[in-house]
């Protein structure tokens, strides 16, 4: 909290993570945030913040509070009601990782889920902002003392099994995929369905254009919303299996290096969101 002190409207926690711990940040939330508000917050939906009283003031003023503000989603909210309205915004290091039990499938998707709707009513609600951001900005960090580390809890990663959830996926949503995603992005995820295993690869430029197809396809209303967030499942779980494979080998620091290229690919494919946001 000592940030708050020095004039900052926002401060999130900045945690040292295993290279396969909170999968959603690192593939979903923390790419996409960073592509939209152009705010550099490797944690936006760590569980812990700290807010201003102008913060404060701001949130009971604010209209718009999704559903999913009252769950999963409120962290990501409160970073993106602080960056589009240009609050402060810093992280604070956490000096131990935080420990979290392995959640059961069940549970990270309906988180999943929840920060989906999130991002997406979110995008919806603040399109007169993040279209004008082209690219991020870093973002102070407070309370890193020199020398100072910790080691991330081991975290396992059952690729067979995320591979048979992505191969699924086209049996149950291919139908719907091809009235959402544009028709180049659906005939390169039947490519990487093609592969096997052990030649899997899922590039992230193909992730970044098929969300922001799913965003556009939110904001217009024309299929199902529920059904289709739930689509956008086992496309996720192709996406984590091809990161899983490629830093398999990769230490914690050079598995995130690969996060920071992901989100810089975000960023320039955001171009496309862009030009047809308003079509």
């Amino acid at each position: 909290g000592g940030p708050i002190f020095k004039g900052f409207g926002l401060v999130a926690p900045l945690y040292i993570r295993h290279k396969y711990e909170d999968a959603i940040t690192s593939m979903l939330v923390y790419p996409m945030t960073r592509a939209l508000y152009g705010r550099r917050v490797r944690n936006p939906i760590g569980g812990d913040l700290a807010i201003s009283g102008d913060m404060a003031e701001l949130f009971l003023r604010e209209e718009t509070w999704p559903k999913s503000a009252y769950g999963f989603g409120i962290d990501l909210w409160m970073i993106a009601m602080a960056a589009c309205h240009r609050m402060p915004i810093c992280q604070s290091f956490v000096g131990h990782p935080k420990i979290h039990r392995n959640a059961p499938f069940k549970k990270s998707e309906a988180m999943l889920k929840e920060m989906l709707e999130t991002i997406f009513t979110l995008m919806v609600r603040f399109d007169d902002f993040w279209p004008k951001v082209r690219w991020s900005k870093p973002t102070a960090l407070y309370g890193l003392q020199e020398g100072e580390m910790d080691v991330a809890n081991p975290v396992s990663i059952d690729e067979e099994d995320l591979h048979v959830r992505f191969i699924r996926g086209f049996n149950g949503f291919g139908e719907l995929w091809k009235k959402v995603i544009n028709e180049s992005y659906v005939n390169k995820l039947n490519e990487v369905k093609g592969l096997s295993l052990s030649q899997f690869n899922f590039p992230t430029h193909l992730w970044a254009g098929v969300l922001y197809d799913f965003a556009m396809a939110y904001k217009r209303g024309e299929v199902d919303i529920s059904g289709m967030i739930d689509s956008i499942l086992p496309i996720f779980y192709g996406r984590m299996l091809s990161f899983a494979r490629k830093t398999e080998r990769m230490s914690t620091p050079q598995a995130d290096d690969e996060v920071e290229q992901n989100c810089l690919v975000f960023e320039e494919t955001k171009s496309y969101l862009a030009q047809r946001w308003f079509d």
